[in-house]
């Protein structure tokens, strides 16, 4: 089915996909990355899609859009967006988990749980069923700093980077209960993990595992899914080197509101 969404184009990222895809092999590991924006998920999904075995795609649920991350797919297919919203579980046996070339180990995506709760719950009935599934739960404990990036990225419209020069150097406000409305979400969504995923291999990695020992990580998230393990390489570049202080205009005020509060420690 895969080969509905392939773009004959014969340049060296299609050629790329090409070897990979339209084969017999369906023994492959599948999984999945149970994440949220702002949490280091883009470099792990283009790191491990710099594997030679593997096809890592990244968000497949976004509203309005399937982003695939591979040159030559369909990201804003109509008949497959449509396809997506009426059969979202089969849309996954048939356009991702989906029959390979014999070289390739383990095939998975990026899953955010906010974008499946209200808009896709059958995927989510099937990922707690899937025990087949290796879950990476990526998580970003630091989460004034997902905020602030969170907030950052939309106000001046910079998602991601590839050039250091690029940084941004803007600066921004929040307010006190947007910040607790944030923290609670994520406490509990990431607590509401741990039941959705009892029983499942699991490997749960933090944004800092990222930030601060990438090779190792990238080690043990290759180990973890089984395959040889290989040189990994994203064009990526760390966004913001600035402390939180230097980013949040009130960030003196908002450590002062949340002192004695059960969210101290991230300020």
């Amino acid at each position: 089915m895969l080969k509905k969404l392939f773009n004959q184009q014969k340049n060296e990222s299609s050629s790329l996909i090409e070897n990979l895809l339209f084969g017999p092999n369906h023994s492959y590991i599948p999984f999945v990355i149970y994440t949220h924006a702002r949490s280091g998920s883009s470099l792990l999904v283009r790191l491990l899609a710099s594997h030679p075995n593997v096809v890592c795609f990244g968000e497949l649920f976004v509203n309005g859009r399937i982003g695939f991350g591979y040159d030559g797919f369909a990201n804003d297919d109509q008949t497959l967006l449509e396809f997506r919203k009426s059969n979202p579980v089969k849309f996954l046996s048939e356009y991702v988990f989906t029959s390979y070339k014999s070289n390739v180990d383990a095939v998975g995506f990026k899953l955010f749980p906010e974008q499946v709760d209200s808009n896709f719950p059958a995927v989510k009935e099937w990922l707690a069923m899937n025990r087949r599934l290796k879950i990476i739960v990526l998580n970003r404990s630091d989460y004034l700093a997902a905020l602030a990036s969170r907030k950052l990225a939309a106000e001046t419209g910079k998602w991601g980077i590839t050039d250091s020069s690029e940084r941004n150097t803007a600066t921004i406000t929040l307010t006190v209960d947007e910040c607790r409305e944030f923290f609670k979400m994520r406490t509990s969504y990431f607590d509401a993990s741990k039941d959705l995923f009892q029983g499942f291999d699991v490997l749960e990695l933090d944004y800092s595992d990222l930030d601060n020992a990438l090779d190792e990580t990238m080690t043990k998230a290759q180990d973890f899914l089984g395959i040889n393990p290989a040189k990994l390489e994203s064009s990526k570049v760390k966004q913001e080197t600035r402390t939180l202080d230097k980013v949040i205009e009130n960030y003196d005020e908002l450590k002062k509101a949340f002192e004695s509060s059960e969210f101290a420690h991230l300020f």
